[in-house]
Parts: C-alpha cells; structure tokens; sequence
C-alpha cells in the first residue's frame, strides 16, 4: 500500500510519498480432496518511486494498485511522459494521464495527483488535480467557489492523518501562513507520522521505506529529498 500527501501553500507545492510496496500471492492448497486457494499479501520492496517530475516543472503521485500489466506505475508514468507535448496546462495533463491508463487499465484502483503551476493573467497559479482511472475521474482540489484555497490532500492508509486533522479538540492549521518550509516539513511529517504510528499498531506495515519529497514553487522545481537506485 502507499501513502501521498500534496500540501499547497501560497508560495510552494510539496509532493511526498514512502517507498514500501506490497504484493499478493495465491497459493494452491489441496485438503480431503479439495483444491483451496490461499491469498496473502506480503511486502516486496522498500525502493519503489510514487512521486515523479514531469517535463522538469509538474509533480506527479500515485497510490492505489501499483502492478499494471505486471508493470509498476514508475514505468507506466515514464511511457506516459513520452507522449506529452511542451506548455500543456495541468488540467490537459492530468486529462491526458487519465486517458493513458484507461486505454489498458480501466478498471484500475489507482489514483494520482498531478500538481504545478499555470499561468492565469500574466500570474502562475497553483493548480492541484485529483485523478482516479477506475472512476473516470478529475477534479481540482485547491479551487473552492472559483477561489484558491490552501491546504494538504492524501491518498492511500490515510487514516493516522485523517485523524490527526480532523480531530475537533486540535487547533487549526494555517496552511495559509506556512512557508516553503513549513510545507515541506508537515508532508515529511505526515509521512513519517503514518510510518511510525503503523510500527506500534497491530496491523500489516503497509507504508514505510525511504520517503521522496519533491518542492515545486513558481521560480522552478527541486527534490528536498529522493532516494538513490543507481551507486
């Protein structure tokens, strides 16, 4: 399983994502005569990438089924970037990806954030897309009423932060007065606050591994943090 956060602040967007990946298997049991499968589900890697930089200024992550065609969505989304023309807008891109993976996917679990900046009357705007394959799906999730709102949104074991920011006793958080790297903190927090939490819970580990964190501002991109394939 996975767990990605985007935290959109008036002067940063910030992707984060672990790296733990799981796998199921079927195994075939035999008992008095009778043929039983057995499913399981166990981790294959702590290496895998769920955050991705795209033409050098958009940010992309996934979470949800992982293994398309046998083929992680690493690859998927370096194929997809292939396609891509220069200047297309956030809405076009996320558009484009929805309809690359339902091509040979349609029925795929898998969700993605597509994140950056627009120009809109010679300003650029932070423009963040929720995208889903199976539900057909696109929305933008930092407009509210034709306005630009601030604030983090999550997917995949999102239920330790749900927690966290929808406890009615906590104080509020103003995303609108964070910095660049306040932004940058609370997405590595809420992933290693996801990751620590697990370790003390009875429950399958499904999140964990390394965490890729990727800043995205209007003057450019940067990776705070990206773990290393190649020595």
């Amino acid at each position: 399983m996975t767990f990605v956060i985007v935290v959109y602040v008036p002067g940063a967007i910030v992707l984060a994502s672990d790296s733990r990946q799981f796998v199921t298997f079927t195994q075939k049991t035999e008992e008095e005569g009778e043929v039983k499968e057995i499913r399981t589900r166990v981790p294959s890697s702590d290496s895998v990438y769920k955050t991705f930089l795209v033409k050098e200024k958009f940010g992309i992550s996934t979470y949800g089924a992982a293994l398309l065609g046998k083929i992680h969505t690493s690859v998927h989304i370096q194929r997809f970037e292939e396609t891509l023309e220069e200047d297309l807008k956030i809405e076009q891109v996320s558009k484009k990806l929805v309809e690359f993976f339902r091509k040979k996917f349609p029925e795929a679990n898998t969700g993605f954030y597509v994140a950056g900046y627009d120009i809109e009357e010679g300003h650029k705007v932070p423009h963040i897309y929720h995208c889903h394959i199976a539900k057909n799906s696109i929305a933008r999730v930092n407009l509210v009423k034709n306005k630009v709102v601030y604030g983090s949104s999550m997917g995949g074991e999102t239920d330790t932060m749900s927690r966290f920011l929808k406890s009615r006793s906590a104080p509020p958080i103003t995303f609108d007065a964070m910095t660049e790297q306040d932004a940058v903190d609370f997405a590595r927090y809420s992933v290693e606050m996801t990751i620590n939490t697990m370790r003390f819970q009875v429950r399958n580990k499904t999140v964990g591994g390394p965490i890729d964190i990727l800043l995205i501002t209007p003057d450019g991109t940067n990776w705070i943090a990206r773990k290393m394939t190649r020595v």
